[in-house]
């Protein structure tokens, strides 16, 4: 398995069973693009070497989409049955999240609170449910979990912000929201 649009690899072994020496075609069905080559050899007799086989799930597979690629391997021996190896390679989940805001920067008083609203997106490729958390020195609230939203869903979320009553003018405090 792998994310959207990353190339996965199978290394396969193959192995001449034959006392003679031997090279084999190399052909793949799959509804992905798949990289391997047209043959290999030739093998000594029960010799071995690796076949490498590169499946890319593309970006726009929706999550576990599954794919099944047949490598064929045939002996250019037409004495020798050809053999088939099955890969199957499955689309990750791909999990995002976006937050904005329309006020980055606000004033108040000493003792009053400040409230600011975070648009919150799922970015991702599935249905998902975050745990926001706001860090900041001074006293804030804020509800968690956000969702579940769905894929390119948004909402608000509103971060509350009491300033301390010991606050002096031209104070000032940072958040970090994770």
């Amino acid at each position: 398995s792998g994310d959207p649009g990353q190339a996965v690899i199978y290394n396969l072994s193959i192995t001449n069973t034959n006392a003679l020496s031997d090279a084999f075609n190399i052909l793949v069905t799959s509804g992905w693009v798949v990289e391997a080559p047209f043959s290999i050899g030739p093998f000594e007799p029960y010799g071995n070497d690796s076949l490498v086989v590169t499946v890319t799930i593309p970006i726009t597979a929706p999550t576990n989409t599954l794919d099944v690629a047949l490598v064929r391997i045939v002996s250019q021996n037409p004495a020798v049955l050809p053999i088939t190896a099955t890969l199957n390679t499955t689309a990750k989940a791909m999990y995002g999240m976006s937050v904005d805001a329309v006020f980055f920067q606000q004033s108040a008083l000493p003792g009053e609170t400040i409230t600011y609203t975070l648009q919150i997106t799922n970015t991702g490729r599935i249905a998902d449910t975050y745990d926001i958390s706001v860090t900041y020195s001074w006293d804030t609230h804020n509800s968690t979990p956000v969702g579940p939203l769905a894929v390119g869903e948004s909402t608000g979320l509103a971060v509350v912000v009491t300033l301390p009553t010991s606050a002096v003018i031209g104070m000032s405090d940072t958040a970090t929201v994770a």
